[in-house]
């Protein structure tokens, strides 16, 4: 149940494991630019990139976005884990287009 201004649990669960993936794709990016992935080989790097980074913000994203609710407040908590999930999805989407544009 939700209380008056509060957030219902099962939104409250969305925008705590939108968060959490948030966290694990900020560290995983953490990581791989300060060269954790750099005695991997190229293909190893792209499947690290593509599951320890880009899918963790995609679901992250989607989990985050379910959470809101036009009829209802939304706490800043889920602005947070919406934009943030946001942004790092964009900042990956542009990452994956420049390394595609630069091999040509």
């Amino acid at each position: 149940m939700k209380g008056p201004t509060g957030l219902s649990s099962s939104r409250k669960t969305l925008v705590i494991v939108g968060l959490l993936l948030a966290i694990w794709s900020t560290a995983a990016t953490g990581l791989m630019v300060t060269g954790y992935f750099a005695e991997s080989s190229e293909a190893a790097a792209g499947l690290a990139f593509s599951f320890l980074i880009f899918f963790p913000a995609l679901i992250g994203f989607a989990v985050s976005l379910s959470a809101q609710e036009r009829r209802l407040q939304n706490p800043a908590l889920v602005w947070v884990a919406v934009t943030w999930n946001t942004l790092l999805l964009i900042g990956f989407v542009a990452l994956i287009v420049i390394g595609n544009l630069s091999n040509g």
